[in-house]
């Protein structure tokens, strides 16, 4: 009988998938970290902005 993934399986494997996508790109884990820190610090002020309006 098969299951139906729950969410937090299904964006575990899409982190995964980035990772793993990043990683053929030649991207080391060190410089997907760094991406990832520098894309959630630009997210957070956007939406902090969003509120300041």
């Amino acid at each position: 009988m098969k299951t139906t993934p729950s969410p937090k399986d299904l964006l575990d494997k899409e982190w995964i998938d980035l990772i793993f996508t990043a990683r053929k790109m030649g991207l080391s884990i060190e410089e997907i970290r760094f991406f990832l820190v520098n894309s959630s610090l630009s997210f957070d002020e956007e939406k902090s902005d969003s509120f300041e309006a």
